[in-house]
């Protein structure tokens, strides 16, 4: 991947990830958006109404090979996209999002520090993987392929983790995109969480208040094994 010359930025944001009392959730969830539940995982969130959820394999995720077999995992975006448009997040001109709840292997468990939750993966010019550090990043304030807008760790009712929103560039002749996601681990269970939304940095201004129904009503209760 191309490295595209932007100033970082740096508007970090409160994000509040509240744990619930009671899982109690309407079918509709307001007038303009509904939820996607994982009962088990005590875990729920809010979509527009007009959007689609779509359950999906999690093992289908090449890059989550440290999760036991059978991971949950929904897609959701937009009305009429299906979930093989992840393929190919550079050309899409609306969000899609994903959410990924699974056990951690324990081999992959004992080595699963913080900042496996908070790095930010890309293709450097040689075309290797390569990984940032959202921290170093927000303290040079000078690199050529990431932005940070946001950073927040959460330690809240044995959870642990970071919400992140960032851009980065995808080359010289495609838009930057944006990501905003939250990854976090729960220790007693070994239980790991990835909330995610992806889009190009206009789609990402034109959609910010569903995106942000979307990460202000998640919630992960997990206060007892």
């Amino acid at each position: 991947m191309a490295a595209v010359r932007t100033p970082t930025a740096i508007a970090v944001r409160a994000v509040a990830l509240a744990t619930a009392a009671v899982l109690l959730v309407s079918g509709c969830g307001g007038a303009s958006s509904h939820y996607v539940v994982n009962t088990p995982a005590q875990t729920y969130f809010k979509v527009p109404k007009a959007w689609d959820v779509t359950q999906i394999n999690g093992d289908a995720f090449t890059t989550r090979e440290f999760l036991v077999h059978n991971a949950w995992a929904v897609f959701f975006a937009p009305k009429g996209l299906q979930p093989d448009a992840l393929s190919d997040l550079v050309t899409s001109t609306v969000p899609l999002g994903v959410a990924l709840i699974g056990q951690i292997e324990q081999g992959d468990y004992d080595s699963f520090d913080n900042l496996s939750l908070r790095a930010i993966p890309y293709t450097d010019d040689t075309g290797q993987l390569a990984y940032l550090d959202p921290i170093d990043v927000l303290q040079r304030q000078d690199d050529d392929i990431v932005r940070i807008y946001g950073l927040e760790t959460i330690t809240r009712d044995g959870l642990r983790g970071y919400r992140l929103r960032y851009q980065i560039g995808t080359g010289p002749d495609t838009p930057p995109l944006v990501y905003d996601q939250t990854k976090l681990i729960y220790d007693a269970t070994h239980t790991y969480y990835l909330f995610r939304v992806t889009c190009q940095v206009q789609c990402f201004s034109d959609y910010s208040h569903d995106i942000d129904t979307i990460f202000n009503s998640l919630r992960v209760r997990r206060d007892q094994p």
